[in-house]
């Protein structure tokens, strides 16, 4: 038997082949374009929920948005076997915010005067 992501490669090797042949992509003059592949893919695939204290003042401010905001991601590993094929992940660290956008969660936190969330 093979190990694992040698199984995975395999079954990824075949969902971008097998599609191109059956739409009449397999002979050398045509190739597959990048709009012709579809995936199963997770945005922000490491997101493992709000911290605490952000969570309970997001909850009390505005709670649609806590709704929309509230998720948590399966590890990696797990995701990606059971099909998941596209993950994003930010490679920069940003434990201060502002590096791509200031995040109010941290301020709101402050100002409601609850405990700062511990780093992760």
């Amino acid at each position: 038997m093979l190990p694992t992501p040698c199984i995975s490669w395999h079954v990824l090797v075949l969902c971008i082949w097998l599609p191109s042949i059956a739409l009449g992509y397999g002979s050398s003059d045509d190739s597959l374009q990048m709009n012709q592949i579809q995936v199963i893919g997770t945005h922000n695939s490491y997101h493992a929920g709000l911290a605490s204290s952000e969570a309970q003042q997001m909850l009390q401010k505005n709670p649609k948005l806590y709704q929309a905001l509230d998720y948590r991601h399966r590890p990696l590993d797990l995701q990606l076997s059971s099909g998941v094929r596209q993950i994003e992940l930010d490679i920069f660290a940003d434990t201060e915010g502002g590096r791509y956008a200031h995040p109010s969660g941290p301020d709101a936190v402050a100002a409601a005067g609850l405990p700062k969330d511990p780093e992760r």
